[in-house]
């Protein structure tokens, strides 16, 4: 069966507001997001679904002042926090802690909602930012990746795969190791959109799946 429940409460004005959007209206519109993104796989409306939250860098609008994170409430906005060794000390440090948990809650649900719909076992659910230390000068050097879900067992799950890239001592972009086409080729080619000899992006950084991430 196909739909979902309409959501119930009070999501009214409140003195915790930012930008014009209360905590309560911010979670509903990413959890509505979600619901619709998992309803319409599981009714074959579509085959992949993108969730963006903010956009990138200093342009996001997201905004959790006041979130209960792990380390407290987030005091910071999100470039501030981002910044967190130069701009703020520890409490934009414990504020970008603040917007990870609440993303990583929302991957969660996410997940749940899959699993709850009987589609997550043949799915894959890919997290991840074009930062991988946004703190210093934005570099793209470590990035991480979150890579949930089998695909119906293409994937080897339950495991942390440490990647040799750029040297973190540098802000140059080392392509001639892995970067993130190796984890967007995998999942392409395990979706059945590129063939087993295609890679995602252009030829000049495009790279084959890491060893280990495949069965």
């Amino acid at each position: 069966q196909c739909g979902f429940t309409q959501p119930t409460g009070t999501f009214g004005d409140s003195d915790q507001a930012v930008k014009g959007i209360t905590p309560a209206v911010r979670d509903l519109i990413a959890d509505l997001q979600i619901r619709m993104a998992t309803e319409a796989l599981k009714c074959g409306i579509v085959t992949t679904a993108t969730i963006v939250v903010g956009s990138k860098g200093a342009k996001s609008k997201l905004d959790l002042r006041n979130y209960q994170g792990p380390n407290g409430n987030v005091t910071q906005a999100w470039h501030q926090a981002s910044h967190h060794a130069t701009k703020g000390g520890a409490a934009a440090k414990n504020s970008h802690i603040g917007y990870n948990h609440w993303h990583a809650n929302n991957v969660a649900n996410i997940i749940s909602r899959m699993k709850a719909l009987n589609i997550f076992n043949n799915s894959v659910v890919v997290w991840g930012n074009e930062y991988g230390d946004s703190n210093r000068n934005h570099t793209h050097d470590n990035m991480s990746m979150v890579v949930a879900g089998s695909l119906g067992g293409y994937f080897r799950v339950g495991q942390y795969l440490k990647l040799p890239g750029t040297d973190a001592g540098t802000n140059g972009n080392s392509y001639n190791q892995f970067n993130q086409t190796c984890i967007l080729t995998a999942v392409g080619r395990g979706m059945g959109v590129l063939t087993a000899n295609e890679k995602w992006g252009s030829a000049q950084y495009a790279q084959n799946p890491p060893p280990g991430l495949i069965r």
